[in-house]
């Protein structure tokens, strides 16, 4: 078994990551950590009429590769975070659609998206960490 750092994000967010489509992960705390971070979907989705709603507010292309890539409970990439900024700080607009850049919030910059060649089975998440088999 192995132990990596890890977090939890919902999906689509999770494998808009995986995709390498989103590349800032905005939180309301900072992180001081530099290094390889395991992304994981959510176990469970944000429903329906709110997956819906995000899908129709991405640009088509996206969409319709998110419809395909949608995974809940399993580590699906590794990537590398490489700073951490207040999103009032953050110029890449590309990224907007992609997180909540409300003033005073952070975002963790990353780099350097490794996908799983399938999703991976979380045998156990506790504090930020995750051992799969």
């Amino acid at each position: 078994m192995y132990e990596y750092k890890a977090i939890s994000l919902w999906e689509p967010w999770a494998s808009l990551m995986a995709m390498g489509i989103k590349t800032i992960e905005t939180r309301h705390w900072a992180t001081k950590y530099r290094g390889d971070l395991i992304i994981c979907s959510a176990k469970k989705d944000i429903g329906v009429k709110a997956l819906s709603s995000l899908l129709n507010s991405f640009p088509k292309q996206v969409s319709q590769q998110l419809i395909h890539n949608l995974s809940y409970g399993k580590a699906l990439c590794k990537v590398t975070v490489t700073d951490c900024k207040l999103t009032q700080n953050i110029t890449d607009q590309e990224q907007f659609p992609y997180g909540n850049f409300e003033p005073n919030r952070y975002g963790w910059i990353t780099e350097n998206v490794q996908v799983f060649k399938e999703p991976q089975e979380i045998k156990r998440y506790v504090k930020g960490n995750i051992v799969t088999g």
